[in-house]
């Protein structure tokens, strides 16, 4: 099974521009309780059409495998028991009953009298579910990379992703820490001395732009005075994450301090591509945050 894979996407899947309204959660580990902001941002997005072509022949092949890991996903946040089990296949006990390998996620079970969504999102707030409809994001199961992958659906709060590696950043990522949204631009590409712009989204007035030369050593992303990005938020961590420049592999960010110590809330990556599914791997979608376990 890879680990944190990005971008395996579905030739068949094409984008077109759109905008989503997102309310930032953060969860408190070993802790029921959650962090919910009631403030709304707009976060730029494409607009996935899902398509694929020859189910039958992917359900044939999918009915017939003999080796495969079984896909365990639970809510570590809220005070529910729901347990989810995915095969290849599909979801077991599935509200849409298709063995296409598809798993889709949504607030409401129906869109127009039919049911489009396998498994209805426990949001908590109803206000917020009150006025979303359709499919959110999706869980399918490749068969090329016999592997599991997740995929937002640009409707719905936006899914994130949170970060347990190093990840390499790429032009025009949102990150979610806390409460804040970030933009990682890259305003020059020279290897020797690049530059990023860091922008709060929601707030024109933040504006943080990085030379390669300053994060050599290493940058701290945090509350705390000492940060060289410093956000005011109080569901940040003092240093809740680290920002590096390496010539040889590019802008590298890691949650927690130089010392490794982990942020209490972690940081979390916008899904803007697919992303291979790991075990104990966390992703979040509103207040919902999710952990999946993968057994043979």
């Amino acid at each position: 099974m890879g680990v944190g894979n990005v971008g395996c996407c579905d030739k068949n899947t094409t984008l077109k521009n759109s905008e989503i309204s997102v309310q930032s959660v953060t969860y408190r580990e070993g802790n029921e309780d959650y962090i919910f902001s009631p403030n709304t941002i707009s976060l730029p997005r494409g607009q996935a059409d899902f398509q694929v072509i020859d189910m039958l022949k992917r359900m044939k092949k999918l009915k017939h495998l003999k080796f495969f890991y079984t896909l365990t996903l639970k809510i570590v946040n809220l005070p529910t028991h729901d347990l989810l089990i995915i095969k290849p296949t599909g979801l077991i006990e599935s509200s849409r009953g298709t063995l296409d390998g598809y798993i889709f996620f949504g607030c409401k079970y129906k869109q127009d009298e039919i049911i489009i969504n396998d498994y209805k999102l426990p949001l908590k707030d109803p206000e917020q579910s009150r006025d979303l409809h359709g499919r959110f994001f999706m869980i399918y199961y490749n068969l090329d990379s016999e592997s599991y992958w997740i995929k937002d659906l640009n409707k719905g709060p936006g899914l994130f992703i949170r970060l347990d590696f190093a990840l390499v950043m790429k032009d025009g990522m949102i990150i979610n820490i806390g409460n804040s949204f970030l933009l990682f631009n890259f305003k020059s590409k020279i290897t020797s001395n690049p530059e990023v712009e860091i922008r709060k989204l929601g707030d024109d007035n933040y504006r943080v732009d990085l030379s390669g030369l300053d994060c050599v050593s290493g940058v701290i992303i945090g509350r705390g005075h000492n940060c060289k990005v410093r956000i005011r938020d109080e569901s940040l961590s003092k240093n809740h994450a680290t920002l590096t420049y390496a010539p040889t592999s590019g802008w590298i960010l890691a949650d927690g301090d130089m010392l490794h110590n982990a942020s209490t809330n972690g940081t979390w990556l916008y899904a803007s591509e697919e992303f291979e599914i790991y075990d104990q791997m966390f992703f979040k979608i509103s207040q919902i945050v999710f952990q999946a376990n993968l057994t043979k």
